[in-house]
């Protein structure tokens, strides 16, 4: 499949959103879905979009699904920022469900996790507010 309209919209807003929200560094991609989620079948709603987040690489794919065109622009971004921002708390995310899961967890994981997520909202929070030295 080509390269699509919702394709294009939906890199410009990770192109617009990655240098707020201070991931650079990661290499993030987007593809179209021509079917719905197979999530949708146990929900009253329409997935839009998912994606899958590797912090460890600083890698993430978004998939958009066709309920992605058929909203506004401004859902639409909502739903890239959305997206993104699962990227700032995978690692968290990997580390209470590793808990959750019985397994060993030291405190230098939970430090460095911390430490990782701690940083990135605090790059936002800078950059929020016109400091984009950093």
């Amino acid at each position: 499949m080509g390269e699509t309209a919702v394709i294009r919209d939906a890199e410009a807003l990770i192109a617009l959103w990655v240098p707020r929200l201070g991931l650079e560094a990661w290499d993030i991609s987007v593809k179209e879905s021509e079917t719905p989620s197979p999530d949708d079948a146990d929900r009253p709603f329409a997935t839009r979009a998912e994606v899958l987040c590797d912090p460890t690489y600083e890698e993430a794919r978004i998939t958009v699904f066709p309920a992605f065109a058929e909203i506004s622009e401004a859902q639409r971004e909502a739903v890239i920022v959305h997206e993104l921002a699962h990227c700032l708390m995978e690692a968290q995310f990997d580390l209470t469900t590793a808990l959750l899961d019985g397994k060993h967890v030291t405190a230098d994981e939970a430090t460095r996790t911390n430490e990782y997520w701690t940083e990135r909202v605090a790059k936002v929070l800078i950059r929020a507010w016109g400091h984009d030295r950093i």
